[in-house]
């Protein structure tokens, strides 16, 4: 803690607005009274510092940018449209010339590389940055300051990020706003409006610090689960970053070439331990299958503490795939018997969630003597009605599907999913409800390595479904080899990059009646 003369002396150097001089003035005469008690004194110097520690001098211009060198440093392999990349360059160069920028949101599944592109941001507008994790914050004051009203006044940390990058023309990341959204009793509500009123970032104001400061130079990039948590008002002046994450050779290029160096150097591991090939790609694929890589540094940092650990001159120079499983042991992923699935009534489709894209399982199973059909207790109202869909679609076309009024009105179908009360994209679903159906009551298996996705109407017209990338990254994680789409997504297709064609076959079918075909084949 400064001495008060020193305090007095940065106070009168310091580059402060008028308010805060005032403020800061009136706050250090406490100091200059003898009887003041400790306390008081204490609380006065720290507010003080929190307040000198502001960066209050007017930001300088902003410094050129090459559209170019943009471009290539915010390119870090996601599996992405390159409109995305072309979008976030276009805003970045807008951006941090315009008077008060507004924000960009970066959308995708946990360690799909939201924040390594939120850094790149950053360092490709050469601006300092610093980031503000959401996650475990109670509300607002956390963030926005807690006044000295409440049992003591704490700054915020949005103050502290912008005392740590020292130049109001900087970077605030903002990870995991859907936190916020879910968790604070304002839902988020007074934090979101702040990065979309310019008049709120030219005068805000840390609940504690309680003066006015201008945040119209700095720049806002939020990281979120998805998109589906902020509320629509707020994401439709932001632009709107998918991040789907990673192919499983782009997975294991990063985890091979510098994930694996950069946990080494994180537990100051100087021997050269590299990890090969093979055990990069057993990593990426048995052990961690994700769309990121979160899950996947926390095995190389188990696996850095093994080294680390090790005796001197015994770490292995080179871990494979057999010395990969003497780290890690057995792969933590119990997969299913495939051949489980080839059987009647069984279908698996691509579904999108919070975390990106899974793959779901729908059965259905015919029930002697029963009426209609039936799902399991708590399915919800939109997976009712994809339900509803498929079904009366079969009883409309009984004799166009071949199927007996017998099989219909003597059985009832019970219709299995794992589908909870939250899931958004339950509409899709319809498509592999009727598929799954018509293999149920024609006896035939459906190729456990097909998916099917796609909504359909009661006429079985197919309509095309948005994240086809996080769809096709869910496929091949989990061992899809086609995949049967509606014609509808055929431009998404075409904006796709390359780096999944020896994995996945992508079939377009028009209707209904095709995609019955197709899967049954």
């Amino acid at each position: 803690m400064m001495d008060n003369a020193a305090l007095m002396d940065q106070i009168a150097a310091a580059d402060l607005s008028e308010e805060a001089r005032a403020v800061a003035v009136e706050v250090a005469r406490v100091l200059e009274q003898p009887e003041a008690a400790a306390a008081e004194s204490f609380q006065a110097h720290e507010y003080l510092e929190n307040l000198l520690a502001l960066p209050w001098a007017e930001p300088g211009p902003p410094p050129s940018a090459d559209p170019e060198a943009i471009a290539a440093e915010v390119d870090i392999g996601q599996y992405a449209p390159p409109f995305n990349r072309r979008l976030l360059v276009d805003w970045m160069l807008s951006a941090h010339r315009a008077e008060s920028p507004g924000a960009a949101l970066l959308c995708g599944p946990p360690g799909g590389g939201r924040r390594s592109l939120a850094r790149r941001v950053a360092a490709a507008l050469d601006l300092p940055a610093a980031t503000i994790d959401l996650v475990g914050t109670a509300g607002e004051s956390d963030v926005l300051g807690a006044g000295s009203s409440q049992t003591r006044g704490a700054i915020g940390s949005l103050a502290r990020a912008l005392a740590e990058i020292g130049n109001r023309r900087g970077v605030i990341v903002l990870a995991n706003v859907q936190w916020a959204v879910a968790n604070w009793p304002d839902r988020g509500a007074r934090l979101l409006a702040l990065l979309d009123d310019v008049e709120a970032r030219r005068n805000w104001r840390d609940q504690y610090l309680d003066v006015g400061f201008d945040l119209t130079s700095t720049l806002f990039v939020l990281t979120a689960d998805g998109s589906g948590a902020l509320p629509p008002e707020i994401i439709d002046r932001m632009l709107l970053v998918d991040c789907p994450g990673y192919t499983r050779s782009e997975r294991s290029r990063i985890v091979q070439t510098h994930l694996w160096e950069e946990i080494k150097a994180r537990y100051d591991i100087t021997s050269p331990v590299a990890l090969g090939e093979d055990a990069a790609e057993a990593l990426v694929t048995e052990y961690t299958p994700e769309a990121g890589l979160a899950a996947t540094s926390i095995a190389l940092s188990e696996m850095a503490r093994r080294v680390a650990a090790a005796p001197d001159g015994s770490a292995p120079p080179l871990i494979d795939a057999a010395g990969l499983s003497l780290m890690l042991g057995k792969p933590r992923r119990y997969y299913r018997d495939e051949a489980g699935y080839a059987r009647p009534g069984a279908c698996r489709t691509l579904l999108l969630g919070p975390h990106g894209s899974s793959v779901q399982l729908v059965e259905a199973v015919p029930v002697p003597g029963g009426r209609y059909y039936l799902t399991p207790e708590g399915t919800s109202a939109p997976v009712n009605k994809a339900c509803d869909t498929a079904y009366y679609y079969v009883r409309s076309r009984m004799t166009e599907l071949d199927i007996s009024a017998r099989q219909l009105f003597e059985y009832g179908y019970k219709i299995n999913h794992n589908l909870g009360a939250s899931d958004h994209d339950a509409e899709t679903l319809s498509l592999a409800v009727l598929v799954s159906l018509i293999s149920a009551l024609r006896d035939r298996p459906i190729d456990p390595e097909t998916a099917v996705v796609g909504e359909m109407n009661q006429n079985g017209v197919l309509m095309g479904g948005p994240g086809l990338a996080h769809r096709l990254l869910a496929a091949q994680r989990a061992g899809i080899r086609r995949i049967l789409l509606p014609r509808a997504n055929a431009p998404d297709i075409e904006e796709l990059p390359p780096g999944l064609e020896s994995d996945l076959t992508l079939v377009m079918v028009s209707d209904a009646d095709q995609a019955i075909r197709v899967a049954l084949s």
